[in-house]
């Protein structure tokens, strides 16, 4: 039976451009933890489409497929809201830290979560948790279980705004 080898991911390394002595500059690219990476860039990606969904069902007359928001414009049209659910219940600062996180990863092989990138989840995840402790200091668990939260209030908002507007529409139809 042949045994599977485990692939390691070989990148080449950076060149630094040219020193004064006129020789080209190579330096080896940083260890990166990928899937640490990877797991973090999942969760903004599923939390950007709960959000896009949400923003579509409260937005219905904006243009959505020709429309290019980033994450940040997206966070903008609900902080300019009267009420929104990520601003009323306070996940906001946790989503504009979960977009920060994203783009130091996606830009930099050797970027690190600390303890102070997890303060907005933790506040988060402490507000909305039966008891008072510390959730977790794993800054990937503490994400995952923000953007699990994040993504059952964009949902619970759809079901709401939706829910809202037939309900409406039944009222108004009832008197015609």
């Amino acid at each position: 039976m042949a045994r599977k080898r485990r692939e390691l991911l070989v990148l080449p390394p950076f060149c630094d451009g040219v020193g004064s002595d006129g020789n080209v500059r190579w330096r080896r690219v940083p260890t990166a933890d990928y899937k640490t990476m990877g797991r973090i860039l999942c969760y903004h990606l599923i939390v950007e489409h709960y959000l896009e969904t949400y923003l579509k069902t409260v937005f219905p007359h904006l243009r959505w497929e020709t429309t290019r928001l980033t994450f940040n414009h997206k966070l903008e049209l609900l902080s300019g809201k009267t009420s929104s659910p990520l601003v009323d219940f306070g996940l906001l600062p946790g989503l504009q830290q979960l977009n920060s996180i994203r783009n130091r990863l996606s830009h930099r092989l050797d970027a690190k979560i600390s303890m102070d990138d997890l303060k907005p989840f933790l506040g988060a995840l402490r507000r909305w948790s039966k008891s008072r402790r510390t959730p977790t200091t794993n800054p990937v668990l503490t994400i995952e279980h923000f953007a699990i939260l994040v993504c059952a209030t964009l949902g619970g908002g759809v079901w709401s705004h939706t829910s809202h507007q037939k309900s409406t529409w039944h009222q108004r139809s009832r008197h015609l």
